[in-house]
C-alpha cells in the first residue's frame, strides 16, 4: 500500500508542478472553470456532461504530455537543435488539437443555449 500512496503522491506532485509552472495550463483551467460554470448554470444533460470532462481531460492531458516532453528535452538539449524544436512543435500541436476539439464540444453544448436566452 505504501507504494500506491507513494504513487499518488508523486502524480499530485506532478499536477502541482504543471499548475504552478505553466501559465497556458492556468489559462486552460480559467476556461474549464468557466465551462462548468456555464454547465451548471444551463443545467446541462448527462452526456452533455460527459463529453464536457472529456474534452477538458485531453486538453490537461495535453498539456501535461506537453510539458513533459518540453522540460526531458530541455534537460538533455538545452542548445537549439533543429530535431529538438520539431518534437517540441509536434507535442504543441497535440495541445493545439486538443483545445479545438474541446472548443467545437463547448460550442456543441452551449450556443443552442445561449441563443435561446435571447
Amino acid at each position: 500500500m505504501k507504494k500506491i500512496f507513494r504513487s499518488f503522491k508523486y502524480a499530485i506532485r506532478g499536477l502541482k508542478v504543471l499548475a504552478l509552472a505553466e501559465r497556458n495550463f492556468k489559462i486552460e483551467l480559467g476556461f474549464a472553470v468557466l465551462a462548468f460554470i456555464l454547465a451548471f448554470f444551463f443545467q446541462i444533460e448527462r452526456w452533455e456532461w460527459g463529453l464536457l470532462a472529456l474534452a477538458v481531460s485531453l486538453v490537461f492531458l495535453a498539456e501535461l504530455l506537453n510539458t513533459a516532453f518540453e522540460k526531458t528535452l530541455d534537460h538533455l538539449h538545452p542548445d537549439e537543435h533543429e530535431k529538438v524544436r520539431d518534437i517540441k512543435d509536434l507535442s504543441a500541436g497535440s495541445v493545439l488539437l486538443a483545445v479545438i476539439f474541446s472548443v467545437f464540444v463547448g460550442l456543441l453544448i452551449f450556443a443552442p443555449k445561449i441563443l435561446n436566452l435571447f
